[in-house]
């Protein structure tokens, strides 16, 4: 489910949107990402990290946001779409 705003029920297809916090989440994704990257970019090119500390820093900080995401999927709620 990529699109909180737009999805379907797998066993009747009715048209379904997430609720507040995913949509908020999803929303709060892009500003999420341009600042992990741009603490990477900032410390390599300042010199204080090398291209392995960058590409350490990306895989942990995809492991968490890839944990938290699981961890929050459960708690995902959806309703019809009006």
């Amino acid at each position: 489910m990529w699109n909180p705003w737009r999805c379907f029920c797998p066993y009747c297809g009715a048209e379904l949107e997430a609720g507040p916090y995913s949509k908020a989440f999803t929303v709060a994704s892009l500003p999420i990402g341009i600042t992990v990257g741009f603490v990477a970019i900032v410390l390599e090119e300042m010199g204080r990290w090398d291209m392995a500390d960058s590409m350490l820093y990306f895989g942990i900080v995809f492991v968490v946001l890839l944990a938290g995401g699981l961890a929050a999927w459960p708690k995902t709620q959806f309703r019809l779409k009006q």
